[in-house]
């Protein structure tokens, strides 16, 4: 509820917010460019770290306390600090994609790119088999009531979801911030995907009126 009332409008008015780059082109002519005003790889990286320090806590005492209301609060602060990330992947692998255009004589790997993507994603479930299995190691019973079952497995899931789940995390933000498509790197992606469709666009042209021509 927190990322469909909160999260994905802001991140969406965020990503809508540009500033105008003056950048150069291979002919040496001057061509103005638009890129975000906040970039959204860092933007997500602070709404990342903004999760740590409110969920965190929030988990730890709600699991601490055996309160629902905090775990429900710790749910609804993660998802309106999170919710967008997905409007936030789709921009960085399309600028991924464009670099990699412009990076191989125009060529298009979109396939490779997001079969590269969907399989570090995919990765992630085997860690949590990974996870379910320690549980189940230490002596996790589904069967049974969670207050049933050992406390080192009901240790086990505290950690995984307290500390565990924030190292991760912060992990994930600080390499955010390492994402290399910026400042002129981006504009000058930006610009030749301009051109290329400014081209494009003047070759679609040129050839309906050379059809409207042979017509008449």
């Amino acid at each position: 509820m927190g990322a469909a009332l909160l999260s994905v409008p802001i991140f969406a008015y965020i990503l809508t917010l540009e500033k105008e780059v003056e950048i150069e082109t291979e002919n040496g002519q001057k061509m103005t460019v638009h890129i975000p005003k906040v970039h959204p790889a860092k933007f997500m990286a602070a709404a990342a770290m903004l999760k740590l320090v409110i969920q965190l806590p929030l988990t730890i005492a709600a699991a601490t306390n055996h309160n629902v209301m905090l775990m429900a609060a710790a749910g609804f602060a993660g998802g309106t600090s999170t919710g967008g990330q997905p409007q936030v992947t789709q921009v960085l692998l399309g600028w991924v994609m464009d670099d990699d255009e412009m990076r191989n004589n125009g060529a298009r790997r979109e396939g490779t790119i997001m079969a590269s993507n969907a399989a570090i994603q995919h990765f992630s479930f085997v860690l949590i088999s990974v996870i379910i299995a320690v549980w189940g190691a230490l002596g996790l019973d589904t069967a049974k009531c969670p207050m049933d079952n050992p406390q080192i497995a009901r240790d086990a899931i505290f950690w995984t979801y307290t500390w565990l789940n924030g190292l991760w995390l912060f992990i994930y933000a600080v390499a955010l911030l390492f994402y290399p498509i910026k400042g002129m790197h981006l504009a000058k992606i930006v610009g030749s995907t301009r051109a290329k469709l400014i081209v494009q666009n003047i070759k679609g042209s040129t050839q309906v009126l050379t059809r409207v021509v042979e017509k008449e």
